[in-house]
């Protein structure tokens, strides 16, 4: 049997970076990240499960060592300074639902924000270390998810150019 790190999370989870939640600023984190290794809300952990996102209740999951080293090496702080570094957050209005899933969905699924830091590199290591198989699979289905989200701007940007020069004639 793997040991439990769940008493090591909540004890995270208590450090002021970490109590209030890393999407929308509500204090009261009650659920963890363990893809992003961020300490969030209930609110945006229904959101992020819409997104195909796992998250893990604090109060009632178990969490293993490698969760527990993801948590120590990233938590609030450091998934600003990776998830956030391009980010014009003040576009985003955190309270509507509708904006903060687009928020969450251009942060995560289409990486606008990344910064492939030192921390993000390390972050991956751990999240990699199991299965190389597996980070192959994921890594493909980014590189897939990331071009239909390519080709669909495209298509847009496509639209809008028929949408002008219908408007000039």
């Amino acid at each position: 049997m793997t040991e439990d790190y769940s008493s090591e999370i909540k004890s995270l989870q208590l450090r002021i970076d970490n109590s209030e939640c890393i999407e929308c600023n509500r204090k009261g984190t009650t659920y963890f990240v363990p893809s992003i290794g961020t300490f969030i809300c209930s609110r945006c952990a229904g959101i992020l499960r819409e997104l195909n996102i796992k998250v893990k209740g604090i109060s009632v999951c178990h969490f293993d060592e490698k969760e527990y080293r993801i948590a120590t090496l990233i938590g609030n702080t450091q998934a600003k300074k990776i998830y956030m570094y391009k980010c014009n957050r003040s576009k985003y209005d955190t309270e509507n639902d509708n904006m903060l899933k687009k928020f969450l969905r251009d942060k995560y699924i289409k990486k606008m924000y990344l910064n492939r830091n030192k921390e993000y590199k390390q972050f991956k290591s751990i999240i990699e270390e199991d299965s190389d198989s597996e980070s192959e699979e994921e890594e493909e289905g980014e590189n897939e998810s990331e071009s239909s989200y390519e080709e669909e701007e495209e298509e847009s940007d496509e639209g809008e150019e028929e949408e002008e020069k219908l408007k000039r004639t």
